[in-house]
């Protein structure tokens, strides 16, 4: 994904939609029979003969059928664009024929003009004489891969135009209104070709020339059905499908007017943010208020800059978390019924919020209606929240255009340059184990460009799962290892086996051109050549020689580590018409990994917008299920409990949620509650566990957060792992530890000094395991010398420095054991080894010991 389109995407991730950036579509064909351009709302919303259908779809298959787009719509065991039917994709293609083919058609013939045209293009690659040809658009780059990848915001970065009286003259040649991003872009790089043009720049003409629209669809009818509009309303609104309209004030209009009075015009009030969000459409053109926008100063107003002063030092691992991030902290900053929520954290204040109106004189009555609702001390009725949203995204809509010409968002960052860097960071000092399963996963991603030299200490005290963040594979199937690559960090992974939290290697990928041209063998092989890299990278040993030890002073219970513990899976943007095989690549690589000794962990990491709408197919709540429910099978009649113990070997879904994480989180859990139900959806949300950045700033809501996900959820996930920092402990911190640790306080239990003692004790259970094994030998040794001794009675009796150094070496395997006992993991599990290590105390200590105490003396002649 190109960088350059970051802020014009931002409003997908507001609720409501709001202003016009251009002017406005024609909504309608017009009422005389005149001649007029054919648009792509009017060609989409075509009335077509049933007997025209399949000669349309062989005629965009002509046009479109090496387009990529083109092919994943075509795929399927249902093929929408062969199947003889006028359906949603099938309009869908015949609206982007219109917008890249120009032609002019009269109302009354419209339908048969854009057959006719179909199949002159089909037949001859021509468009109608005297209109130009299309520009045929490249397809638009992968989204750059996290291999050294992040994306982030810096408000102290400031960027000025540059080449300005080049460019000019250059966008004022593009008159045309584009439909298709990639074509859009693909003009404008030719027309700025010769030109040396910064990415800033471009971001900023690209911003400029983003136009909202609003288009009611078929499909956007069906999906608002299973949102749970009924059948009335839907039919009322079907009238207006297919009509375009360029603000959210004349969309509102529309729909009120089709709804009119009755019951249905408060169920619209109900669904009126998710219509609008899903009825956004988007278009570009070249604005006339560019000049002025390169004319304005690059500089970031104090009152802008605020808003985001919180996102400074935060990294987000892919561009849709970035846009939601700097479009909620427009909206927390602006405080609208702020009353409603949780905490007021990130919001203006009074100054502030009067500092940044003036920023934007034309727009005072904008943010005087935000005042309004500012000043509420009540919470907000429905129709306030709906006003509030729309005020919100035309508010960003002008801040963006300021962030658009006056920062920079970073989209790299560098792979540690030095072999020390690379070995990753220690644990603290005072770091205990990780907590057990009973308080939900912690997981934390450590990127593996991240320089351990800057962040060298982890509390693993606190995290359940750690991931290796920044390794793909190749068209074979093997491992790439990031640039720069200096082997793995085995000073992080060390730390993290010897305080009981697992490692696990993220396996991303996002670029599936080459895939898409391989055979279905060639797809088959890549995969199983995939689990055979992976198999090979867990089952790797990690050379510590102290952990051998631990080994086998667990009596193998606890192996020496190998470099990994499990996988997690993030393949953004399957291929959905390859579904099946991606579903059998997790069946057999979960085998796989549970066949290894000891069983290593699989898990998914996906992007919460690809569990639901249209794409969501390969990572639907539905699917995710049953991936979950076919690689660990439990019977229905399982009794619940035992369904629960069985759930421990079940595939983890970390799910990347946006900001609000107010809001996502309690959608996430809305959207598996309507798609499951009764012990599936139960295992589900357990099995999930949601991901969020952190800022440092908004402790109140990582609070909420984090009691809230493990009391709905399976866990919390952090990206990155939080490091430790001298204010982890300080009076009043913020810090995520300071919050896993008031968390996991146990200070009311016995003022939390077992708790202290456990935490001591499971880090050096490794040497503590040998003092029990030695000191038991040692007790052994001198039972059985005393018991062959003449006179040793004659001397325990009458000379206590022999009785003393006698008793310890028969006591510290006792102290030895009981301590273990208490701290150690192996002896706390349910898996019945402490009963065996209570055996052998009894038979090599406490017998001979009662042999020696009960025995008679025996006296010297």
């Amino acid at each position: 994904m190109n960088i350059t389109s970051i802020l014009f995407r931002l409003a997908c991730v507001a609720i409501v939609p709001g202003i016009s950036m251009a002017t406005t579509l024609p909504a309608k064909a017009p009422a005389s029979d005149q001649a007029r351009p054919a648009t792509p709302a009017a060609c989409y919303a075509g009335k077509y003969k049933p007997g025209d259908v399949p000669a349309i779809q062989a005629d965009l298959g002509r046009i479109y059928g090496k387009d990529a787009e083109y092919l994943e719509d075509a795929g399927g065991d249902d093929p929408p664009l062969r199947d003889g039917r006028m359906g949603v994709i099938t309009r869908k293609w015949i609206g982007k024929f219109c917008a890249g083919y120009h032609f002019e058609a009269k109302p009354s013939s419209f339908e048969a003009t854009v057959v006719r045209e179909l199949a002159r293009v089909a037949a001859g690659g021509i468009t109608k004489a005297g209109m130009p040809a299309p520009v045929q658009a490249a397809p638009p780059p992968p989204p750059p891969a996290p291999l050294e990848s992040f994306y982030a915001y810096d408000p102290k970065v400031l960027v000025k135009p540059r080449n300005e009286a080049l460019i000019l003259p250059r966008l004022r040649t593009i008159k045309e209104r584009y439909y298709d991003h990639a074509q859009f872009m693909t003009v404008l790089q030719r027309a700025l070709a010769d030109i040396d043009v910064d990415a800033d720049t471009m971001l900023m003409i690209e911003t400029g020339a983003t136009v909202d629209g609003y288009l009611l669809t078929l499909e956007t009818l069906a999906e608002l059905g299973n949102k749970g509009a009924s059948q009335a309303l839907i039919e009322k609104l079907s009238p207006i499908v297919g009509d375009v309209y360029d603000d959210s004030d004349a969309f509102n209009e529309a729909l009120h007017i089709a709804v009119g009075e009755g019951k249905e015009k408060s169920e619209l009030m109900q669904l009126s943010a998710k219509l609008f969000d899903m009825a956004r459409i988007r278009n570009y053109r070249i604005p006339d208020t560019i000049e002025a926008d390169f004319a304005s100063k690059a500089e970031l107003p104090a009152p802008v800059a605020a808003l985001f002063t919180s996102m400074a030092d935060v990294k987000y691992p892919s561009l849709e978390l970035l846009e939601s991030a700097l479009a909620w902290r427009v909206q927390q900053g602006l405080g609208m019924c702020a009353f409603n929520r949780f905490r007021q954290e990130g919001r203006l204040d009074d100054k502030q919020f009067l500092a940044l109106k003036t920023i934007f004189p034309a727009d005072a009555q904008l943010f005087d209606e935000i005042a309004e609702l500012r000043k509420l001390v009540v919470p907000c009725k429905p129709a306030q929240q709906i006003e509030a949203k729309v005020l919100a995204f035309k508010a960003d809509s002008l801040v963006t255009a300021r962030l658009a010409r006056s920062v920079r968002l970073q989209h790299a960052a560098k792979m540690a340059t030095s072999a020390k860097g690379q070995l990753g960071p220690t644990a603290i000092d005072s770091c205990g184990c990780s907590p057990g399963p009973q308080d939900g996963v912690i997981y934390g991603f450590y990127p593996l460009w991240t320089d351990a030299e800057k962040k060298p200490k982890v509390n693993f005290g606190f995290m359940s799962r750690v991931g290796l963040y920044g390794v793909t594979f190749s068209d074979r199937g093997d491992l790439v290892n990031p640039p720069d690559y200096k082997g793995p960090p085995a000073r992080l992974i060390d730390a993290a086996h010897v305080h009981r939290t697992k490692v696990d290697w993220v396996v991303h990928k996002n670029d599936w051109r080459s895939w898409a041209a391989s055979d279905a063998e060639g797809k088959k092989r890549t995969l199983e050549t995939l689990i055979d890299s992976i198999e090979q990278r867990l089952a790797t040993p990690l050379f510590a020689t102290d952990w051998r030890g631990t080994a086998i002073a667990s009596l193998g219970l606890e192996r020496a580590p190998t470099l990994g513990d499990g996988v997690t899976l993030r393949f953004d943007r399957f291929p959905k018409q390859d579904q099946a095989l991606f579903d059998r690549f997790v069946v057999d690589l979960y085998a796989r990994l549970k066949a290894m000794k000891p069983a290593r962990q699989l898990n998914l990491l996906v992007d919460h917008a690809a569990m639901v709408g249209e794409d969501a197919s390969t990572f639907s709540i539905r699917n995710l299920l049953d991936l979950i429910a076919k690689t660990n099978k439990i019977d229905e009649d399982q009794s619940f409990a035992n369904s629960t113990i069985r759930r421990a070997d079940d595939i983890q879904v970390l799910v990347l949620v946006r900001e609000p994480t107010a809001d996502s989180k309690r959608v996430l859990r809305e959207e598996i509650e309507s798609a499951l139900h009764s012990s599936a959806r139960v295992r589900m949300l357990r099995d999930v566990v949601p991901v969020l950045e952190y800022d440092g700033v908004h402790v109140n809501q990582l609070r909420d957060d984090l009691i809230y996900n493990n009391d709905n959820f399976g866990g919390i996930g952090f990206w990155p792992i939080p490091f430790a920092t001298d204010d982890d402990t300080a009076q009043g911190s913020t810090t995520a530890n300071s919050v896993l640790q008031a968390y996991f306080d146990y200070a009311d239990n016995d003022h939390g000094r077992l708790e202290k003692f456990v935490d001591w004790v499971c880090p050096n259970r490794g040497w503590l395991r040998w003092i029990a094994w030695v000191s038991a030998l040692a007790a052994i040794v001198v039972a059985v010398v005393y018991a062959r001794c003449r006179g040793c009675g004659t001397r325990l009796d009458d000379n206590p420095l022999y009785l003393v150094p006698m008793g310890l070496i028969i006591m510290l395997p006792f102290v030895a054991v009981f301590t273990l006992i208490i701290g150690d993991p192996i002896l706390r599990s349910d898996s019945g080894v402490h009963l065996f290590f209570a055996f052998v105390v009894l038979c090599v200590v406490v017998l001979p010991a009662l042999y020696l105490l009960f025995k008679p003396a025996r006296k010297l002649p």
